[in-house]
């Protein structure tokens, strides 16, 4: 199971812990992690931490591979609240998000009555960090994780901002890096049979690459402190 989050809350997150003191801008902050923390990434889409922070990434690089989905099921952290309750704000909610219906049990149970804590304490809301710049440079990094997860690419709370779609110029979803991915699955258990069999051969697929990926890594590593050594 995997837990996402809408980018532009998250980027705000990031920026709130990751920036360079209280002084640094929400606007500086984005354009430097355009230009050298996702660099790599928007070249040549490089996901090792060598390159590219992990909590840089696109959500979707933890929850697919080779466009194909992995995990088993997807939730949106915007939803917990109402999984997390008995209350009637849920069955409403349900009846609008039948999909959520889809989810195993043991999955809807372990957040059933789960609190809230350690909550960010934010000075504004996240929505009022964004102007049109910031908001086009952020879904042109992460256009990929709007469209698999089904996030608007508007903020509603800001009617004053225009849709980034047709102003910006794709970068993180390049087809020549990701194929032709898919909208996420809520539950990949109820597919068919084949699709559960593909998704099996595609994780050992995955778990092969990223076995030979860090063996690649330790013998380059070896090489450049001069210590090379045979690896099995």
């Amino acid at each position: 199971m995997s837990l996402v989050r809408n980018p532009y809350s998250r980027m705000v997150s990031l920026y709130l812990y990751n920036r360079f003191g209280p002084y640094e801008s929400f606007d500086h902050f984005i354009r430097q992690w355009h230009d050298d923390v996702m660099y790599y990434y928007r070249k040549q889409r490089l996901c090792d931490d060598h390159y590219t922070p992990s909590h840089a990434l696109p959500q979707v690089e933890m929850t697919h591979y080779k466009g194909k989905q992995l995990v088993q099921c997807i939730i949106k952290s915007e939803e917990v609240k109402y999984l997390s309750s008995n209350s009637v704000d849920e069955k409403e909610f349900l009846e609008q998000h039948p999909d959520l219906r889809e989810l195993p049990p043991v999955v809807r149970e372990a957040f059933n009555g789960l609190p809230h804590v350690n909550a960010r304490k934010y000075s504004k809301k996240w929505w009022d960090y964004y102007n049109q710049d910031t908001l086009n440079t952020v879904y042109a990094l992460y256009e990929t994780d709007f469209y698999v997860f089904g996030y608007s690419a508007t903020i509603e709370q800001r009617p004053d901002l225009k849709s980034p779609v047709d102003l910006v110029s794709s970068e993180a979803s390049d087809d020549k890096f990701y194929g032709s991915v898919k909208g996420m699955v809520r539950n990949t258990a109820l597919q068919s049979e084949t699709a559960r069999k593909a998704r099996s051969c595609l994780i050992k697929e995955c778990y092969l690459e990223k076995v030979k990926s860090v063996k690649v890594s330790g013998l380059s590593n070896a090489g450049r402190n001069g210590t090379l050594s045979k690896m099995d």
